[in-house]
C-alpha cells in the first residue's frame, strides 16, 4: 500500500482545534507551555536562556506569565534611529492614544547606541481564573496589530 501525502489527518487536526480550547491557571504559563500554545497555532516559537517564550510572528514578542503578580505579560523592543528625546516624545504620543499597550524609553542606549522602545501589555489574571490557549494567542496577534498601527500613526520623527 501506497502512502498518500494528500490524505488529510482528521485526527490530528481535532487534537490541534482542543488545544486551542484547554484553559489554563497562571501558574501552569511557564515558556515551554506557552510554546507549545503558540506552535498549535503555527506561530514560529522557541524558549528562550531564561525560560521565557519568544514568539516571531509579524513581530518578535516576549510573552510570559508573572503568577506572583498575577500577570500575563506579553513585550516587543524596537531600536530606534532616533535621540531619545524623539524616542520620549513617541512613546507619550503612543501611551496618550493608545491605553492598551504602553510603550516606554530604555534607561540606556543599547550597544550600538540606539534607544530601544518597549511596548508591554499586562494582562491581570483574577484568582483561579484560567485562559484559554486561544486566548493567548489572540492576545499576542491584537497585541502586534495595536504595536504596529501605533508606530504607523505616531512615528512623525520616523524613528523606526
Amino acid at each position: 500500500m501506497s502512502e498518500d501525502t494528500n490524505v488529510i489527518d482528521f485526527e490530528r487536526r481535532a487534537a490541534q482545534a482542543r488545544a486551542m480550547h484547554t484553559d489554563y491557571l497562571i501558574t501552569e504559563l511557564d515558556g515551554p507551555t506557552l510554546k507549545g500554545i503558540f506552535d498549535a497555532a503555527f506561530l514560529d516559537a522557541r524558549v528562550d536562556e531564561d525560560g521565557d517564550c519568544i514568539v516571531r510572528d509579524d513581530l518578535t514578542l516576549l510573552v510570559t506569565a508573572d503568577p506572583a503578580k498575577d500577570v500575563f505579560k506579553v513585550y516587543a523592543f524596537f531600536p530606534t534611529s532616533g535621540a531619545r528625546e524623539q524616542a520620549l516624545e513617541f512613546c507619550n504620543r503612543f501611551n496618550l492614544h493608545l491605553v492598551a499597550v504602553r510603550a516606554r524609553v530604555r534607561e540606556t542606549p543599547d550597544e550600538d547606541g540606539q534607544w530601544a522602545v518597549v511596548f508591554d501589555y499586562d494582562r491581570l489574571v483574577f484568582e483561579d481564573e484560567r485562559l484559554e490557549a486561544r486566548t493567548i494567542v489572540k492576545t499576542a496577534r491584537r497585541f502586534e496589530a495595536i504595536v504596529r498601527s501605533g508606530i504607523s500613526r505616531y512615528d512623525e520623527d520616523k524613528i523606526f
